[in-house]
């Protein structure tokens, strides 16, 4: 019977944190599963995000699932645009999950912004940066099914990191298609809409309604959608996008939300096309 090497840390070991070794500033953010805090963790600046479900919250079967997958899924990552996991601490019940802190918040925030000057250089580097991202996740088998603008970091020197991972998912041969109805409604793809069987080419639609915002800094809504959910070419093309966007860009975006999923790019091949095209600005 082969002894086991007690000299290496269990992988739960190594990403445990006692608590008395994190400081709580100032709060950054809220959503479904509580707060973010700014904080530092052994001195070094972290996101401190705080968990508590209550024992009689009628959603806490589904809170708990869709936090368990988080935990465990980012766990997995280490790619320069993807939130940097630190580890998880306990207190009273209450779980708190630390992660690299991305100081400038997210991107819808800068879109909505107009004072905000956004090259289109930029724009094109904010959307390249979010494609490594989900090229990099797409080879792990990671479908996100949550991708926007608020799902989406930057830092100080522009940098995009995807986050929020509580709705993702590992498709495989084994576990492929078959998945629930998850994300956000104004950038889910048709398919996922309608209740019909997806895959990792849902996200890229999703991509598709990102750099759709990126390029007009409008926030997705229903009347940009045709009766068969993809974009409506005349308000899209006609009304939202500006006169001086490249063309490139505007295909790429139609080329993301095309109905039939088949039809979509991968993300290999969106990164090499931004590549492309940032080097044509």
């Amino acid at each position: 019977m082969a002894s086991v090497d007690t000299s290496v840390p269990s992988l739960d070991k190594a990403w445990r944190i006692n608590y008395d070794d994190l400081e709580f500033n100032s709060e950054i953010g809220s959503g479904g599963f509580g707060k973010v805090y700014r904080g530092e963790y052994l001195g070094t600046p972290v996101a401190i995000k705080k968990i508590q479900i209550l024992p009689d919250d009628p959603n806490r079967v589904d809170l708990e699932k869709f936090l368990n997958r988080e935990i465990e899924t980012i766990k997995l990552f280490s790619h320069p645009n993807v939130i940097q996991f630190v580890g998880l601490s306990e207190k009273n019940g209450i779980l708190f999950i630390v992660t690299e802190l991305v100081e400038g918040g997210d991107l819808q925030y800068y879109l909505k912004n107009k004072s905000i000057e956004l090259s289109w250089f930029l724009r094109a580097s904010i959307a390249h940066d979010v494609s490594l991202a989900m090229a990099y996740l797409h080879n792990q088998s990671i479908v996100h099914r949550d991708l926007k603008s608020t799902n989406l970091l930057v830092d100080r020197n522009w940098k995009i990191k995807v986050c929020d991972f509580g709705f993702a998912r590992i498709v495989d041969e084994e576990n492929n298609k078959s998945m629930t109805i998850c994300g956000t409604d104004n950038w889910m793809s048709p398919e996922m809409i309608t209740g019909k069987d997806y895959d990792e080419k849902s996200d890229v639609f999703s991509f598709g309604i990102v750099l759709l915002e990126i390029i007009t800094r409008v926030k997705p809504q229903p009347y940009m959608r045709g009766a068969d959910f993809g974009l409506s070419e005349d308000i899209v093309r006609n009304q939202l996008i500006p006169e001086d966007c490249p063309a490139s860009l505007v295909k790429l975006t139609f080329d993301c939300c095309r109905v039939d999923p088949a039809q979509r790019p991968s993300f290999k091949e969106i990164a090499s096309i931004l590549k492309n095209i940032k080097i044509s600005l």
